[in-house]
C-alpha cells in the first residue's frame, strides 16, 4: 500500500511539470483555441477527482500514524480523549505506568485526578466508549461514596 501511495504523490508532484511543459512547447496560434463546454466539465471533474483522492489519501495516513504516532514515545501515550466541546477534552494519559486524568482547554492543560491504579487498561486497544462508561462509573462512585 505504501508503494501506491509514493506512486501516487509522484504522480503528483509532477503532474504541475508536464503542464508547464507542454504549455511552453505549444506553437502560439494567431486564432484562440475554441474550448467546448465538456472539455471543461471534464477538466473541473478531473480536478476535483485528484483533490478528492488527495484528502483521502491524507485521512489515511492520520488515521495510520494518528495521536502523535510519527513522534510518540514508549513511556509516555494517550490512552483516551473524551471531548467535552469544540475545542475543550479530557485526557487520560499514561506516564510510565501511572495513569492521569487531564483536562485540556486551548489555554491550558489541567491535572483532575491521579489514579493509584490503572483505570484503563493499555495492553489493549480500548474503545472511546469504554472510556466514557468508566469515567462516568467513577464519577458516580465518587459522588455517592463522597457525600
Amino acid at each position: 500500500m505504501l508503494t501506491a501511495l509514493t506512486r501516487f504523490s509522484v504522480v503528483l508532484l509532477t503532474l504541475p511539470l508536464f503542464a508547464w511543459a507542454q504549455s511552453e512547447s505549444a506553437p502560439e496560434a494567431s486564432e484562440p483555441e475554441r474550448v467546448g463546454a465538456a472539455s471543461q466539465l471534464l477538466n473541473v471533474a478531473l480536478s476535483l477527482l485528484l483533490i478528492l483522492a488527495l484528502i483521502f489519501a491524507l485521512a489515511w495516513l492520520l488515521r495510520r500514524f494518528g495521536q502523535g504516532g510519527f513522534g510518540q514515545r514508549g513511556d509516555m501515550k494517550i490512552v483516551a480523549t473524551l471531548p467535552l466541546g469544540t475545542r475543550e477534552r479530557l485526557l487520560v494519559v499514561d506516564v510510565g505506568g501511572q495513569q492521569l486524568l487531564l483536562g485540556a482547554t486551548p489555554q491550558q492543560i489541567r491535572t483532575l485526578h491521579v489514579f493509584e491504579t490503572p483505570v484503563i487498561d493499555t495492553s489493549d486497544t480500548a474503545h472511546p466508549a469504554d472510556f466514557k462508561q468508566k469515567l462516568m462509573a467513577i464519577m458516580q462512585h465518587k459522588n455517592s461514596g463522597g457525600r
